[in-house]
């Protein structure tokens, strides 16, 4: 009786758990993994969604003001043909003594290097301006805030259960897209217009890496800044650093040739190290400090400065939340 007992129940038991409770557990982790799978690809669906939408109410609002959306070329236009203009004066020669004013412009743009290679020297000033182009639309994420604020739909739009990854995503791709437009203006009026060739140097595809890692250092400032307008209601910041930043960071030129105190600062900053890169890469003009650390500091500011930037904007929305400041400007 023991026996059969004993014997019932572990084949009985042996039984269920091989045949039952084994395939159900398969087939419930299996379902479960592919429900989970759907509704992260339902979530990843709705995110890019809204990216998409405030991308098209940004290009809508820009596209209802007819002069700003069709007499945009004026811009790059003006803006290359200043500095254009400006490295064909100092290629003249000047009086005296045959010295090409040239060779003192590119000594001042490499920080003491003095090359013959005035096409080089417009290579970069090319470059330079197609970047900040994109430097200057990345910043002004901050001012797409304070035009929402200024309409009064500040708050309405933040309280939503969109994701803020999306909202300033959506504003970021949409400033990409103007400055893109911008920059193939930029390329094209230099090529046309100024004989610019061979901007991007014969080392292009390291060129556009380090473009595409100071794109990145630069959405993180943009997102700081647009936390900061948050919380102070207030875009002057945003204003400030888009002054200050082509001193210190070195647009068009070499941050060696800055005061000590100035070259300090500067060389605290990781986007000084991208540009002295992009500017090494396109003329062959020597850096500050070696390239392999430059590169080292660039492409770790490219990873963290989005997300602490993320961070930093969080932290400021949330403050403004608790005072009850969203909508106010």
């Amino acid at each position: 009786m023991g026996t059969d007992f004993r014997t019932d129940s572990g084949t009985n038991s042996g039984t269920n758990s091989g045949a039952h409770s084994g395939p159900n557990l398969g087939d419930n982790s299996g379902a479960n993994l592919g429900a989970n799978s759907g509704t992260a690809l339902r979530r990843l669906w709705a995110e890019l969604r809204i990216v998409g939408a405030v991308v098209r109410q940004r290009w809508i609002s820009w596209k209802s003001y007819p002069a700003a959306f069709y007499m945009w070329p004026i811009s790059p236009l003006a803006s290359l043909a200043v500095v254009m203009f400006m490295a064909k004066a100092f290629s003249t020669v000047a009086a005296g003594p045959a010295v090409s004013v040239s060779a003192t412009a590119q000594t001042i743009a490499s920080g003491g290097a003095v090359t013959d290679a005035a096409s080089d020297f417009r290579s970069f000033l090319l470059v330079s301006t197609v970047l900040w182009t994109y430097i200057e639309g990345q910043l002004s994420l901050g001012f797409s805030i304070e035009s929402e604020m200024r309409r009064g739909t500040a708050e309405a739009v933040l309280i939503t259960p969109a994701s803020r990854w999306a909202f300033l995503t959506g504003n970021a791709l949409y400033q990409f897209i103007r400055s893109t437009m911008n920059a193939v203006a930029t390329i094209t009026f230099g090529i046309v217009f100024f004989g610019v060739s061979g901007f991007l140097g014969p080392n292009w595809p390291r060129t556009l890496a380090i473009f595409a890692l100071d794109l990145l250092v630069v959405y993180g400032y943009g997102l700081v800044l647009a936390g900061a307008l948050v919380v102070f209601r207030s875009a002057f910041f945003s204003y400030a650093w888009d002054c200050l930043l082509p001193l210190l960071a070195g647009s068009t030129f070499s941050v060696s040739v800055l005061p000590p105190v100035l070259r300090k600062v500067s060389l605290a900053i990781p986007l000084t190290h991208g540009l002295d890169l992009l500017r090494w890469s396109v003329s062959g003009y020597p850096t500050v400090v070696p390239p392999s650390t430059e590169a080292w500091i660039l492409g770790i500011s490219a990873i963290v400065l989005p997300a602490f930037g993320y961070a930093v904007f969080a932290v400021l929305e949330r403050v403004a939340r608790v005072r009850g400041t969203l909508g106010q400007f």
